[in-house]
């Protein structure tokens, strides 16, 4: 039997069933609503994506504690299975639950079959007034933003509201969440202090995740921002002001001295303009101090802004290569960047001494068995140590890139939801372009061309196990440290001293290799896109 905490009345129960504890929407939108003067509770389900009976009845006996008369799903296209189950479980306790998130923006058509209230684009006014209303017995039927299904399954599509600008006027981000809750182990579920928040929060709890801003300056083919310009035609890159970002920074270190990095979840944090960079930069180092982790393109590295972000406290960039073809990346990824721009960034953060993550994305139908050989040999020619993300491609509804799909006839008119991205097709050209990232150019040429000569021939077979056993005893494992080393300054005693909080999140990493040495390698094309998000 699992443990209960005790009654708690709420207005609302948000859930968060993002891995760890430092999802950055659903908590910013749970600090609204208590400012707001709302009884709000978050439950964070980490591991809820196949949930079991015993998982789903201790959440609805946690929402009958909580009296809840709203129960709110925060879910990304990968979390669909968990909240459809959750879902039809409140629903026959008489609970009202509504949608939000990425998934039910981009798809909301789709998750009207599921559930019968969704909220479309930004949540925080919407779910004020849902609760008000509610609260005082008046019809929520018009409220902009949310979309409902109504009894006889008409779709009632509410006008969106304007999208917020003023993010200052938003409560700043905490670090460990005012009211939260989290169900660990089986079926448990126990308050969130900063003990259980450091034992079940990514890297032990010591990387402080937050935004300075909402929305991408870009639009690749294939990502959700994509499906999201969309709905709101002046859909761009919008930001909290740099003093804004410093007080949250500040006060959250001062709440957890053990805090060590800041991650910054901008989708293009370089993308800011000059002058705020530059306040930025000025300011941070007296008022934070902490090493932090950025995105950015490789157009958008410019050599200035690293160097004057390194000096600040830069310590890990992420940058994306996404394929090695040109042609893939601008006409079917609509991206800018080139292989050659993706090298010139890498050897510019190589140069800098940063840590870096770059990422890749596999199993894409447009692209040639000779375009995914050119992404191993950019990746091999790549200055090392660098640590890639390897995705498979997911198609999102609503985006340019899964109507080209469905218009070309790659994938089925109806496809299903919640696929891992992390997980790629086993065909040996991805296992190639993942080995590449750990192996010199000449490797990867040799391997490239045993495959020409024969995918099935003895050559490439040995000389691929050869490699992905070489790679997974000793190439990652040295790569992991010395980006590790890297981040902590070029120190060697620093970096095995930030070995433990790297060893948990190390390991999911790792496997991908894991499932490299393992899996049947099967010569045959890689699938068409999986939906998710």
């Amino acid at each position: 039997m699992s443990q209960q905490p005790p009654r708690q009345p709420s207005d609302i129960v948000l859930v968060s069933f993002q891995p760890g504890l430092d999802t950055v929407g659903v908590r910013a939108l749970h600090e609204h609503l208590l400012e707001q003067g709302l009884l709000s509770t978050l439950l964070f389900l980490p591991d809820f994506h196949r949930p079991g009976p015993q998982q789903i009845e201790a959440v609805a006996r946690f929402v009958r504690n909580r009296e809840a008369a709203i129960v709110g799903l925060s879910l990304m296209s990968k979390d669909l299975l968990g909240a459809r189950a959750l879902t039809r479980r409140l629903v026959r306790d008489g609970v009202e639950v509504v949608w939000g998130g990425v998934h039910p923006s981009i798809d909301p058509e789709g998750c009207l079959r599921e559930v019968r209230r969704i909220c479309v684009g930004e949540g925080e006014e919407a779910l004020v007034e849902l609760i008000t209303h509610l609260q005082g017995g008046r019809d929520p039927g018009r409220i902009p933003n949310l979309w409902c299904r109504c009894p006889d399954g008409a779709i009632r599509r509410n006008a969106l509201r304007p999208l917020r600008h003023d993010l200052d006027s938003l409560p700043m981000g905490l670090h460990i969440p005012r009211r939260s809750w989290v169900m660990r182990g089986g079926d448990e579920i126990a308050g969130v202090d900063s003990r259980t928040f450091r034992r079940h929060a990514r890297y032990g709890g010591a990387i402080h995740s937050t935004i300075s801003s909402r929305g991408c300056p870009h639009r690749c083919s294939y990502c959700c921002n994509n499906a999201q310009a969309r709905l709101y035609p002046d859909w761009r890159a919008r930001y909290r002001s740099v003093e804004a970002v410093l007080l949250e920074l500040e006060a959250n270190r001062r709440r957890h001295p053990w805090l060590r990095m800041v991650n910054f979840h901008d989708d293009c944090f370089m993308a800011r303009p000059r002058p705020e960079l530059e306040a930025f930069c000025e300011a941070y180092p007296g008022r934070v101090g902490l090493p932090f982790i950025v995105r950015s393109t490789p157009r958008d590295l410019d050599p200035s802004c690293l160097a004057m972000l390194r000096s600040a406290g830069l310590a890990w960039i992420s940058l994306g290569l996404q394929s090695g073809s040109d042609r893939v990346n601008r006409e079917v990824y609509n991206r800018r960047s080139t292989s050659a721009d993706f090298l010139s960034a890498a050897r510019l953060v190589h140069e800098a001494g940063l840590a870096a993550f770059y990422d890749v994305i596999l199993d894409n139908p447009f692209e040639s068995d000779e375009e995914r050989l050119h992404t191993a040999r950019v990746l091999a020619a790549a200055p090392k140590p660098y640590f890639p993300q390897i995705f498979s491609l997911n198609l999102y509804e609503g985006t340019d890139l899964l109507e080209r799909a469905r218009a070309e006839g790659l994938l089925p008119q109806d496809t299903p939801s919640g696929e891992d991205y992390h997980s790629y097709h086993p065909h040996p050209l991805n296992h190639l372009v993942r080995l590449a990232c750990f192996l010199d150019s000449s490797t990867t040429e040799r391997l490239i061309e045993a495959w020409r000569r024969s995918p099935d021939g003895a050559a490439f077979r040995t000389g691929l196990a050869l490699a992905r056993l070489w790679v997974m005893a000793v190439a990652e494992p040295r790569v992991s440290l010395a980006c590790i080393r890297r981040a902590e300054g070029g120190s060697w005693l620093a970096a095995l001293g930030a070995l433990p909080l790297y060893m948990a999140e190390g390991g999911r990493r790792l496997e991908p290799t894991l499932v490299l040495f393992c899996s049947r390698w099967q010569n045959r094309p890689p699938p068409g896109g999986r939906p998710g998000s």
